[in-house]
């Protein structure tokens, strides 16, 4: 099974060095690029985010040197992500919105009293 490139690869241009000589036990932390993130949104589409669990994906993505803890950060800052974006949508989107409230109610008053209720 053939690897794909690995994170540190694809990270060689977003990593700046600082602080590498005085404190060589500290890990480093984890930048997902452009390319890492098309491939995390690409295996979540492919797998449905509901049922996207970070090991499936981490198969999926096929990236060496990428954990399971890398991915299981960022697919919930991802959830995140989505569920305020469509939140945003839903609130913003007219269609999910009734046109007029005095015409459903009008509708609705089949004595025609202007209650809408029925007696």
């Amino acid at each position: 099974a053939a690897l794909g490139p690995t994170a540190a690869q694809m990270q060689q241009n977003s990593m700046s060095g600082h602080g590498d000589q005085n404190e060589p036990h500290q890990k480093r932390r984890f930048v997902w690029t452009p390319d890492l993130h098309a491939r995390f949104e690409a295996a979540c589409n492919q797998l449905g985010l509901d049922n996207a669990k970070p090991k499936s994906i981490l198969r999926l993505m096929n990236v060496e040197g990428l954990t399971k803890a890398n991915i299981k950060s960022h697919l919930q800052k991802y959830r995140c992500m989505v569920q305020k974006r469509d939140a945003a949508n839903t609130a913003s989107d007219p269609s999910d919105m009734p046109l007029d409230m005095d015409n459903d109610l009008d509708a609705s008053d089949a004595n025609g009293d202007g209650h809408g209720i029925s007696a």
